[in-house]
């Protein structure tokens, strides 16, 4: 880990200058090393502006995503079909990283710096977590499509995974890209790299200064290949072999399902692969903050390009729209169930019909079976029809009332003739 000396004091134990009084962009040289490039911050005002854009654009693109992966989760048609685990699992590091991403850019245009070191570190663990998650989530849909494909071409049969195999293999992605991400929250003296607010605004992992010559090799070939090289190698080797044997399937759902989950791919790589040529290349040798903080936007707008995508599949767009205007089954239900405790309540509230009338007031019923005793029953005959004729009859009335097309209450009033 880098060390600071303060000349007035002599105190060496300055660990977390870059976080809390970052090297400024109009202190660099020509002579400035590429790590001293790359941690380099531009003024107070311009990252109060960057934070704050970066905040609002997270808030977006995180409450849609989540809306989205909660209609998902509340259609039981859609969570019957495994390949929309595929999305599930796709959408939880998008909505993850923009929430805290909002949270954290919030906290640091408010101070103008980041609140704490521990908070930098924080911000690498879910910013990897988020872009590790998704790059192998979409390894993961990349291969069953390949799969799918080849298959078909050699007329095998294709039997789609279970769900439980999805949730098992997206789950052991979630395990190792966390293990992967939390080594930038626990250093190690072994450690090649340095946690740093990168260009002043975005805490991830970088190399150490280009005396250490083991550190621009390690992060060259072993970190950012495991980081996003290999899941970026697999999936455009999958797309060029699809297109180089012709597997693309001519007509049926196949073809539709590729269609569908290729977009999703082709989102992957129009929206990843420039923040990393913006950020680890370009950004190795330009003094540009806005040209690097427009990198990181585009990477924040991922989440929701690719959510608007999913919603183009027609099972998720119907879930979408019944979890919108409360139209599902299940939400159908809870809404009847409320609104008629609310009829219940008003039914309450109508004293005014009298003691009386509240009694008899109730869903309507069957009228109950009379038992006949055995003694009126042998004795029946001219007393019983002489007796029903002095008797005057009885008559039910009942007043249907409707309060909604879904609840109606029966008044049910006995009455007798010629009283």
């Amino acid at each position: 880990m880098p060390q600071f000396v303060d000349d007035a004091t002599g105190d060496d134990s300055l660990q977390h200058d870059f976080v809390y009084n970052p090297l400024r962009v109009k202190d660099l040289t020509t002579n400035s090393s590429s790590y001293e490039r790359f941690v380099a911050a531009p003024d107070d005002d311009t990252r109060y502006v960057m934070w704050t854009l970066l905040s609002t654009v997270s808030a977006i693109s995180g409450f849609f995503t989540l809306f989205v992966f909660l209609a998902i989760l509340s259609s039981k048609t859609t969570r019957s079909q495994p390949f929309n685990w595929y999305l599930l699992f796709l959408m939880v590091p998008d909505f993850l990283f923009s929430l805290l991403c909002m949270v954290t850019c919030a906290m640091n245009a408010r101070h103008l710096r980041y609140y704490s070191d521990w908070m930098c570190k924080f911000q690498q663990f879910y910013v990897t977590f988020g872009v590790m998650g998704n790059s192998y989530v979409n390894l993961l849909i990349a291969y069953q499509i390949h799969k799918m494909l080849s298959f078909t071409a050699r007329r095998k049969r294709y039997q789609p995974p279970i769900i439980r195999t999805v949730k098992a293999h997206c789950l052991l992605v979630y395990v190792f890209v966390g293990l992967w991400a939390m080594m930038g929250i626990f250093g190690t003296p072994w450690d090649p790299f340095y946690t740093a607010p990168s260009f002043g605004f975005a805490c991830l992992r970088v190399q150490y200064d280009d005396q250490q010559r083991a550190s621009p090799y390690i992060f060259w070939l072993l970190y950012l290949p495991v980081y996003i090289g290999i899941p970026l190698g697999i999936i455009l080797y999958a797309a060029i072999d699809i297109w180089w044997r012709s597997l693309f399937p001519p007509m049926g759902k196949r073809r539709l399902l590729t269609i569908y989950f290729g977009r999703l791919v082709l989102v992957f790589f129009i929206m990843w692969v420039p923040v990393f040529i913006i950020h680890f290349i370009l950004g190795q040798d330009t003094i540009r903050p806005w040209v690097e903080w427009f990198g990181t936007f585009w990477g924040h707008l991922q989440g929701c390009v690719s959510t608007g995508v999913s919603v183009m599949k027609p099972d998720i767009k119907l879930a979408v729209s019944e979890f919108f205007c409360c139209s599902g089954t299940r939400l159908s239900s809870l809404r009847n169930s409320l609104f008629t405790n609310r009829s219940s309540c008003f039914m309450g509230f109508s004293s005014f019909w009298g003691k009386q009338s509240m009694d008899i007031i109730s869903q309507p019923q069957q009228p109950e079976a009379r038992s006949k005793d055995p003694v009126e029953t042998e004795s029946m005959g001219e007393d019983s029809e002489q007796g029903d004729k002095t008797l005057p009859n009885k008559e039910e009335k009942s007043i249907e009332i409707t309060f909604d097309s879904n609840v109606s209450i029966q008044i049910i009033h006995p009455t007798l003739d010629g009283v």
